[in-house]
C-alpha cells in the first residue's frame, strides 16, 4: 500500500505539472489572441491607408494612423513558453533514468510497488491455498483418529478381556492337566 506521504509527493508533482501545462496553454492563447489582433490592425490599415492616399494626407503622418505593438510582442512569449517547457521537463524528469523527486520517479516507483503487490498477491493466494489443503488434511486425520478410536475403544477392551479369559482358560486347563498327572503318577 501507497504510504500518504508518497501519495502527497506524486499528487504535489501532478499538481504542479497541470498548473505549468495550463500556463502554457494560455500562453499558446495569448499568442493566438496577439496574432489575431494584429491581422485586425493589418485590415483596419489596409482600409485606411486607401482613404488617407484620397485625402491626401502625406506619407511622413500616415505611420500616426497606423496601430501597432510596442517593440517585440513575440519574444516575451516565447521565452516564457520556454521557461515553462523546462519547467515542465524538470518536474517530469528523465524518461529512463528520472531524478528522484520527479514525475517519472514516482510513476516508476508506482509501476515497482505495483509489481510487488501483485508478487505479493500470487503469494498470499498461494498461502491460501497452502492453508486450505492444511485444513483438509487436519480434517482427515481427525476421522481417520476418530475411527481408530472408534475401532481401538469399546471392541478393543472387549479383545483384551477376550484373550484374558482364553489364558486363564489355558491356565486353568494346564493346571488341571497337572493334577491329574500327579494323581496318576
Amino acid at each position: 500500500m501507497l504510504s500518504a506521504s508518497f501519495a502527497w509527493k506524486v499528487i504535489s508533482s501532478s499538481s504542479s505539472l497541470g498548473t505549468q501545462r495550463e500556463t502554457l496553454l494560455k500562453l499558446d492563447q495569448l499568442a493566438e489572441k496577439v496574432a489575431a489582433f494584429q491581422g485586425e490592425i493589418d485590415r483596419f490599415w489596409n482600409g485606411v491607408a486607401p482613404e488617407l492616399r484620397t485625402l491626401s494626407i502625406p506619407k511622413e503622418h500616415w505611420n500616426a494612423f497606423r496601430p501597432s505593438f510596442q517593440g517585440d510582442i513575440a519574444t516575451p512569449i516565447d521565452h516564457r513558453k520556454a521557461e515553462v517547457l523546462a519547467s515542465i521537463t524538470q518536474l517530469e524528469g528523465d524518461a529512463t533514468n528520472p531524478a528522484h523527486g520527479t514525475l517519472n520517479f514516482h510513476q516508476a516507483r508506482v509501476q515497482q510497488l505495483s509489481a510487488l503487490t501483485t508478487a505479493d498477491e500470487a503469494k498470499r493466494a498461494r498461502i491460501v491455498e497452502l492453508q486450505n489443503r492444511i485444513a483438509t488434511i487436519d480434517t482427515d486425520l481427525r476421522r481417520a483418529r476418530n475411527e481408530i478410536d472408534t475401532i481401538e475403544g469399546p471392541e478393543s477392551e472387549q479383545l483384551s478381556s477376550l484373550r484374558s479369559q482364553r489364558r486363564s482358560t489355558y491356565y486353568a486347563y494346564f493346571d488341571t492337566l497337572d493334577k491329574e498327572r500327579k494323581i496318576l503318577a
